[in-house]
């Protein structure tokens, strides 16, 4: 386990994304903190396969189905395109397990 992960293009280039969360999740410690940035408007590039692109709905319903929780979600505008973000970063946290108290 890891304290943190950091994940450039995490859905863009992989088939099925929600693994690829799963995954990070699994390996993150309780605690811990994930850093996703990934393009959303920008062209179809290689190298292939440039499978997906995720709206800020999308990027933080993957991480929370995953297990983290998103903590901030930010989208970097792009100018003279309303609603069509360039970019999307998110940083989500892996909660602590809770114990029940003792008495």
């Amino acid at each position: 386990m890891t304290s943190s992960f950091a994940s450039r293009y995490l859905s863009t280039r992989r088939r099925a994304p929600q693994d690829a969360a799963m995954e990070l999740a699994r390996l993150l410690a309780p605690g811990g903190a994930l850093y996703v940035s990934m393009p959303f408007n920008f062209r179809v590039h290689g190298p292939l396969p440039d499978a997906w692109r995720l709206s800020e709905h999308g990027l933080k319903g993957l991480l929370e189905r995953a297990g983290p929780r998103v903590i901030a979600l930010t989208a970097l505008e792009t100018p003279g395109r309303p609603l069509m973000p360039a970019h999307h970063t998110a940083v989500a946290v892996k909660d602590v397990p809770r114990t029940p108290l003792t008495s």
